[in-house]
């Protein structure tokens, strides 16, 4: 598990990063349906593998089980990172056929021409300095709280309400379920009507959405769990799929990678105390308190995404730009 959580933690964050940074430097127009047809292949997986643990852990053991995942993941992850390959050559002939526009000759014909600088892959700090960028960064930092947090401690949630564990691999898989054909709609109606648009709007029917049924019925009844699961898997394909859409329009294409890279650093820290957090407070104070911790966590996210999209289009109540 040890090697599993580096190595798998390293691997995931290296491929995905850079999977959606190619998706997002390459598709400009329709920028938001790219990114989630890329990103439904994560929740299809969220679906089939539960499935198959469940069915494959009385039969074959713990070791065999984990080494028939390692073998799919192969198979899958080998293929798809050697469609990368033609990216380079598609990157310098997109290079090449830009308009240059002549220089003016100098005067002095010994003047040295001026170099463009060499492109770096480090973290790109610079970019926290564009407030709108920072502002959705943040966001996407406290969504992705939620997102894991949730997602790590339904089987918990189903276990506190009395059902046994093949619960807990259901309410999983509907989550990534209903979150495959979220991501899809939601990048159709992003490039329609504005990816902030849609993420801001979500990000409000979520809140609703927790305070109705998690808050209140969520560690006691299995219906309200379930309903949860439903609405919640809607709502976290929204923000997966929207965000790499959203964080494109406070930069530039060239540094589309470096950015997207610069907020993923950021948001990993998110993802290392989520869980713990979450867990201790379950523990510690019960499920409403840690609904509550949603709830809060979800509206900061809001500000940060209304914040954010006012800073582009220079207006707080101008809902009528599609961006």
């Amino acid at each position: 598990m040890l090697c599993l959580g580096i190595y798998g933690g390293i691997g995931g964050a290296l491929a995905s990063t850079v999977a959606v940074s190619v998706v997002g430097k390459i598709f400009t127009r329709l920028r938001g349906l790219a990114i989630v047809l890329a990103l439904t292949g994560s929740a299809l997986g969220g679906v089939v593998f539960p499935f198959l643990l469940r069915e494959l852990f009385p039969k074959w053991g713990w070791a065999w089980s984990m080494r028939f995942v390692g073998f799919t993941i192969a198979g899958v992850m080998i293929p798809g990172t050697l469609r990368f390959i033609p990216f380079a050559k598609l990157s310098r002939s997109h290079h090449h056929t830009q308009l240059v526009v002549p220089s003016q000759p100098s005067a002095d014909p010994a003047a040295p021409t001026p170099r463009h600088r060499a492109a770096s892959a480090t973290i790109n700090f610079a970019a926290f300095r564009v407030p709108a960028f920072s502002l959705i960064a943040a966001a996407f930092f406290l969504l992705e709280f939620v997102i894991f947090c949730i997602s790590g401690i339904f089987p918990t949630l189903a276990n506190w309400a009395g059902y046994p564990a093949d619960t807990g691999y259901n309410i999983v898989a509907i989550v990534n379920g209903c979150g495959c054909i979220s991501r899809i709609g939601a990048g159709f109606l992003g490039d329609k009507l504005g990816h902030y648009n849609v993420l801001f709007t979500s990000t409000c029917v979520t809140i609703v959405c927790v305070a109705v049924t998690i808050l209140p019925f969520g560690t006691t009844h299995i219906q309200a769990l379930y309903v949860f699961a439903v609405l919640w898997g809607f709502s976290s394909g929204v923000f997966s799929s929207l965000i790499p859409a959203c964080m494109g329009k406070t930069c530039q294409t060239k540094d589309y990678g470096r950015c997207f890279g610069s907020m993923n650093f950021t948001v990993s820290f998110a993802l290392l105390i989520t869980v713990p957090i979450g867990g201790q407070i379950l523990e510690s104070i019960g499920g409403m308190a840690l609904a509550g911790l949603y709830v809060g966590v979800l509206c900061m996210a809001g500000g940060c995404i209304l914040a954010s999209r006012s800073l582009l289009v220079q207006s707080w109540f101008d809902y009528k730009v599609r961006i």
